[in-house]
């Protein structure tokens, strides 16, 4: 029989244990977690009858393995959908809605587009420009900054594009890779010739717009319900708590793990759920081409108060900041809003993102200094000076990866030569192919499959 150890007891490690037990293969694995919780970065707090997300709030429920989870373990019933989709950008002191019709921040609209306060008169025909502007086509990877910026102009990258992408991948926009985040938008403009010309012939899912209602998914006791559910489903005895490895070995075809309390088990092929420079360490002699791969920071901050103490806000999700300043800040949600179900009668629930990859990283703060600096801006962007009758903090240090240009010929480069040299290695999580919880549990779907 196989042995096979799965490294992390995160949403990817606890993914591939559950379908690699439902395949009824003659595998023999174990789930190791260093820590003394499962579910990585996937954590909710209840405090005084909020529901606080710590982590992700939600997955988008357009990619299919996220849903067909959620139906193999039965919690289709928990399922809730937001309740709001507009969001805004704060520029100027202003909230500008994201206008209707826009995909990442690319207009499909004209009119809501032309209406728009967000951007300038030659900022709009800049943009305009785009379906008559050559394909300017490239046979190389290149950053999104660059991409977006010769299709639709500066303007349109800075005040839109821009703090979406960040809101998603919290990096540098003229690093990430086009190919590894939306290669999408290459496709549309080497088969259309123009970006906007592209969009205009497909029905795809605006962002940030009021048409974004039900696009999200959460449970009703918090995304720490997924977790819960899957080690519930999962026989208790091969699921390890405070199993943290100090190394790993290879001697002849098998696996020695070396525990840090001195045990040591040998296996046969490893499933690694943890992030790419966490598996490094544990394998410092193994030859990744994903090792200068960086992995950013960035803290969240929820206060809850009575409705009475927050002056009016516009109706929607939450806003996202642009870079015009080096602001720590790069969005706010309106939970409340979004999420209904996850705050108590007259009360208000706000969560604030800090973090940016060109400055320092927030989560050496202590907690003291950033309820401060997240009450700053609370009070300078929304005329919150109240005192929260609910405060929480998670600090997220290294825990997004960031996919810059050439990521995904890297990634390739991984997955083969793990496949031609038959190593019994196996690489899943955020790392990889994909930041969002469907991509996570899809690349552990698909990598226990074709073990």
């Amino acid at each position: 029989m196989k042995k096979v150890a799965i490294i992390g007891g995160g949403l990817s490690g606890l993914t591939a244990a559950f379908y690699l037990a439902r395949q009824n293969k003659n595998i023999d694995w174990q789930v190791y977690e260093a820590s003394a919780r499962f579910g990585g970065h996937i954590k909710t707090v209840h405090k005084q009858g909020y529901i606080i997300e710590k982590g992700p709030d939600s997955f988008l429920a357009r990619k299919p393995a996220g849903m067909q989870l959620i139906h193999d373990l039965k919690l289709d019933s928990e399922l809730v959908k937001n309740a709001t989709g507009q969001s805004y950008i704060y520029q100027n002191k202003i909230f500008h809605p994201i206008p209707e019709g826009s995909i990442m921040g690319i207009p499909t609209k004209l009119k809501p587009f032309l209406k728009s306060k967000l951007f300038s008169p030659l900022g709009k025909v800049r943009v305009l420009y785009e379906l008559i502007k050559p394909a300017d086509r490239s046979k190389e990877d290149q950053s999104l900054g660059d991409f977006f910026e010769k299709r639709f102009g500066k303007e349109m990258v800075t005040h839109l594009i821009e703090p979406l992408f960040s809101g998603i991948y919290a990096g540098n926009l003229y690093q990430m890779s086009l190919r590894a985040t939306y290669p999408a938008m290459e496709t549309l403009l080497n088969e259309n010739g123009s970006i906007l010309k592209g969009l205009r012939k497909q029905r795809v899912q605006t962002t940030g717009t009021k048409q974004t209602i039900g696009a999200f998914r959460t449970l009703k006791g918090g995304m720490t319900q997924l977790v819960d559910e899957l080690v519930k489903q999962l026989p208790a005895e091969r699921c390890h708590l405070n199993k943290a490895i100090e190394n790993i070995e290879k001697n002849e075809d098998r696996y020695h793990l070396l525990f840090k309390n001195g045990e040591i088990e040998v296996v046969d092929e490893i499933i690694f759920g943890i992030n790419h420079l966490r598996a490094l360490e544990l394998m410092p002699q193994y030859e990744s081409p994903l090792k200068n791969q960086k992995i950013a920071s960035s803290a969240t901050l929820s206060f809850g108060f009575k409705i009475n103490d927050v002056p009016s806000l516009p109706e929607g999700t939450g806003f996202l900041m642009t870079r015009e300043k080096d602001e720590h800040m790069t969005a706010c949600t309106w939970v409340h809003t979004k999420w209904p179900h996850m705050v108590p009668e007259n009360r208000v629930l706000l969560r604030v993102f800090l973090g940016r990859s060109n400055l320092s990283n927030v989560t050496e703060l202590a907690d003291d200094e950033l309820i401060s600096l997240a009450r700053t801006y609370l009070q300078d962007i929304m005329g919150v000076t109240a005192e929260p009758e609910v405060t929480e903090i998670s600090k997220m240090n290294m825990a997004m990866p960031q996919y810059n240009i050439g990521h995904t010929e890297r990634v390739t480069s991984l997955l083969e030569k793990t496949r031609h040299q038959r190593e019994g290695l196996h690489f899943i999580g955020m790392s990889y192919e994909g930041v969002g919880i469907p991509d996570c549990i899809q690349l552990a779907k698909e990598t226990v499959k074709n073990m």
